[in-house]
């Protein structure tokens, strides 16, 4: 039975266009009034709350999304599992999923003057959404790769005809996407070509800036530290001649110090801006705790970029501390209120804690780090908390002397000690007899050592 139902908002300025059947209503009611929400985090309430719902209204796709979706969020929340899962709101789910990529492939093939750009982003991003949710990451990065593309094919003729026009919101959401892949070691060209704001203008906000204002410049910063540590790591690997080297590290050591003044500036920046627009109570809230919480984590990976060992830590212990204060503070205000909110679109605190917990020197930071994680959704983009709760102990075992590596594992003759690892390498995990595993390597220096780079590899099993 299909029948055509008002929004399940009440508004009575916004009735659907469509027909659904019971079920399909349902889902799509619990999109709205709880789903969106969850998607929105902190910051993005304008695009899951309005845009994709207003979207849906007239292009299948986005709707059979919102159907997935619906189905797939009252599930019994995150598990390493759900890729394999076939419950009945799993099945539901993946029905509906298949009918919008259907729908998405027919859209596709309409002539380009009916095609609109928002409309293949949304959908885009709604599958990413799906299969990042039931932990198929090689599956949501190569969609990540898709929408950055279609992003990079648009930009060219909006610059040149001024009537394709992307949506600023999905072009951010997209550009932090194509960051996140990075991290993740899936390097894919970054999806608009926007004129980028001077680096000396980077920390400093207008005086008629936004906290959204806020969050896309550091944005823009945390983009330049990646790009930094990854330029440091390349030197260091590279032949090449005293002189050539002395240089090298000597740029990189200025643009460091460049990166540091960009973040003292939009730190304060960001209080000048709450100030003077009387937004006190935004000190209080999750947004507030979450911007903090990536500019002290950004701030700690520039001022640690030019050591190859990393294990200058020790001089930001004060900064790693106020992290996981600041962590706490809002995980324990904010709490999960169920287990359809154990996943978050985009980065929370998830990746701070699991760096911090790994790079601290302090036993007791890195284990309250830790333990918080345990408090973060279950997943947050492509940031799994079972697996990194996983690497963690077993690098705090590893580091702290109360494990060792098996003799097929081993880095062999180590002169440092404690062993400090320069980085962590994790593959990403996969299903096996029922079991998830990751494939994890070790990379240390040894600046006393012959071969100063050294690495090691081992399977883990993730358990929660």
């Amino acid at each position: 039975m299909q029948a055509t139902f008002p929004h399940p908002s009440g508004s009575s300025s916004l009735l659907s266009a469509f027909r659904a059947t019971e079920s399909e209503w349902l889902a799509y009611a619990f999109y709205t009034n709880k789903i969106s929400g969850i998607l929105s985090g902190a910051f993005d309430a304008n695009l899951w709350q309005r845009l994709v719902v207003q979207v849906a209204d007239t292009e299948p796709t986005v709707r059979h999304g919102i159907f997935a979706l619906g189905n797939l969020f009252r599930h019994y929340g995150v598990s390493d599992g759900m890729s394999e899962c076939v419950c009945p709101r799993c099945r539901q789910a993946l029905r509906h999923y298949n009918k919008a990529i259907s729908s998405f492939a027919q859209y596709m093939q309409r002539p380009r003057d009916q095609l609109t750009i928002d409309v293949a982003l949304l959908s885009c991003l709604i599958f990413i959404c799906i299969e990042s949710y039931r932990l198929n990451d090689r599956i949501a990065i190569s969609l990540i790769t898709k929408g950055c593309g279609m992003i990079a094919e648009a930009m060219p003729r909006a610059l040149a005809t001024q009537t394709v026009a992307i949506d600023s919101g999905l072009l951010n959401l997209f550009d932090r996407l194509w960051l996140l892949s990075s991290m993740f070691g899936h390097h894919i060209p970054r999806p608009s070509q926007r004129p980028a704001s001077p680096t000396s203008t980077l920390g400093q906000l207008p005086l008629e800036g936004t906290i959204q204002t806020a969050r896309d410049r550091l944005h823009e910063i945390i983009t330049l530290v990646q790009s930094l540590r990854l330029r440091v790591f390349q030197a260091q690997m590279k032949s090449m001649s005293v002189s050539e080297r002395v240089a090298t590290i000597t740029s990189l050591q200025q643009e460091q110090q460049t990166v540091l003044l960009l973040l003292e500036n939009w730190q304060s920046g960001l209080q000048g801006l709450i100030d003077r627009q009387g937004l006190h109570s935004f000190r209080d809230s999750q947004a507030w705790s979450i911007l903090t919480v990536h500019w002290l984590i950004t701030k700690i990976r520039a001022g640690a970029s030019m050591d190859p060992s990393e294990i200058d830590s020790e001089d930001q212990s004060e900064d790693f501390r106020n992290l996981v204060a600041v962590a706490e503070g809002s995980l324990v205000q904010h709490p999960q209120e169920s287990e359809a909110n154990d996943f978050s679109f985009e980065p929370g605190f998830l990746p701070a804690l699991y760096l911090t917990a790994r790079k601290c020197r302090d036993s007791v930071t890195r284990r309250k780090a830790l333990e918080l994680m345990s408090l973060a959704s279950g997943k947050e983009g492509l940031w799994y908390r079972s697996e990194l709760r996983c690497i963690t102990a077993r690098v705090i075992e590893l580091e702290e002397g109360l494990a060792v590596l098996g003799s097929q594992d081993q880095l062999g003759t180590v002169n440092q000690k404690p062993i400090r690892f320069y980085d962590i390498l994790a593959d990403l995990n996969y299903r096996h007899g029922g079991r998830t595993y990751v494939n994890v390597t070790y990379l240390m220096y040894d600046a006393d050592s012959d071969s100063r780079w050294r690495t090691a590899r081992e399977t883990l099993t993730i358990t929660e």
